[in-house]
């Protein structure tokens, strides 16, 4: 992250959280059904990154056919 961001930069990171839709990964070639929230902000921690903020994106319209979306935004 070093030679990307400069100090007090922003890394943002939207992925879906961990789910069983597997028909995402046979439609969309997905190669994980999403991630841990907490297991990603670990990693972010472990890379040096100083602040780690996060919350979920919900779309009531489609809670039952898609996987809810989270947002990291980490300071390095």
């Amino acid at each position: 992250m070093k030679q990307v961001l400069k100090k007090n930069g922003q890394l943002v990171l939207i992925d879906f959280k961990r789910h069983n839709f597997k028909t995402m990964a046979d439609n969309q070639k997905d190669l994980w059904l999403g991630f841990n929230l907490d297991e990603v902000k670990k990693w972010l921690k472990d890379l040096y990154f100083t602040k780690i903020d996060s919350f979920t994106l919900k779309d009531e319209r489609t809670k039952d056919e898609t996987p809810e979306i989270f947002c990291i935004i980490a300071t390095y």
